[in-house]
């Protein structure tokens, strides 16, 4: 089996992060599925799999829109339970 690049937005500030482990963690509510994922500015978070940035669609590549203006780096969100 080869090995696969899963890519993901940074949480905390929207750069690309690739998701290097994946985990099954136990829960109050049951098994929940967790990301490790680590972006280019090296932030590292576990976060459930739930809260990955949908990354489906590639983007351009070189930092510019499919019209060549360049694009701004999308806001993190994230949600804190407790």
């Amino acid at each position: 089996m080869v090995p696969t690049l899963q890519v993901t937005a940074c949480p905390a500030c929207g750069l690309p992060a690739e998701v290097w482990d994946r985990a099954v963690l136990a829960s109050t509510d049951g098994p929940v599925e967790h990301a490790r994922v680590r972006c280019l500015d090296r932030h590292v978070f576990l976060l459930p799999v739930a809260m990955l940035a949908d990354s489906s669609t590639p983007e351009p590549s070189g930092g510019a829109d499919a019209g060549g203006r360049s694009r701004s780096r999308p806001n993190a969100t994230t949600r804190r339970t407790s």
